[in-house]
């Protein structure tokens, strides 16, 4: 289903992207704008599959922009 089309999944995935956003800020470089854009897949993930997407983009962004 597209679970992220409907307004109760979208609210679902955003609370978890904010939780998530909340938790690890500091592993993210400073000045640096973020825009997530969530799919399907992420409405149905689970807490840790969503955990170690954002650490894996906390990562990669760090390598990026130091």
């Amino acid at each position: 289903p597209d679970l992220v089309r409907h307004a109760l999944g979208r609210d679902r995935i955003r609370r978890k992207l904010r939780e998530l956003y909340r938790k690890r800020r500091q592993a993210l470089p400073k000045g640096i704008d973020l825009v997530v854009i969530a799919r399907n897949s992420a409405a149905t993930a689970d807490w840790a599959a969503l955990e170690r997407a954002f650490t894996r983009l906390g990562g990669e962004l760090a390598r990026r922009y130091p």
